[in-house]
């Protein structure tokens, strides 16, 4: 992993603690004045979700390397590492993410809720079918790592969904 790449790392890693503590802070504050709104609890579940399937991922790529390494294919898997494996939950991630925050602007409202339950299912069902998915949550036991993208973030969004 080069180290422009352990940057972008740490960044989202960064990103997503500042994301935890506002949400943190935002339902410390409503619980002041009432319940929680379930849609804040599973989306602050979702942003867990997301940030430990992050993490899981960096693991799973610096595993990858080591694999490489060490069965003399290491540009082969320095390659999936670094390009095959970075952007594959974008597509889904980054609007999920927006409808979220869309969400939490609007305090609730119920065209936010619809765009987040519709973001929601589209991604859990990315999750549950993509292929790329199925293989870095159960790959090759030589590789020594694996993730758990189906449970960890496909279970927070089914209860974000249910939530809704």
């Amino acid at each position: 992993m080069s180290a422009s790449q352990q940057e972008i790392g740490s960044t989202e890693l960064a990103h997503d603690v500042a994301s935890g503590m506002f949400d943190k802070i935002l339902a410390m504050s409503m619980s002041e004045s009432g319940d929680v709104p379930a849609w804040l609890v599973a989306t602050q579940q979702v942003a867990t979700a997301g940030s430990d399937v992050h993490k899981q991922i960096l693991e799973f790529k610096e595993a990858l390397i080591k694999y490489g390494k060490t069965h003399g294919d290491l540009e082969d898997m320095a390659d999936i590492a670094s390009f095959g494996i970075n952007d594959f939950l974008s597509a889904h991630e980054l609007p999920m993410l927006d409808a979220m925050m869309e969400l939490r602007e609007s305090n609730g409202s119920e065209a936010a809720i619809a765009e987040v339950k519709r973001q929601a299912t589209a991604f859990q069902q990315f999750i549950s079918t993509d292929q790329l998915i199925h293989w870095l949550d159960s790959p090759p036991t030589e590789i020594g790592n694996s993730t758990t993208i189906v449970t960890t973030l496909g279970g927070a969004l089914s209860a974000l969904i249910s939530a809704l």
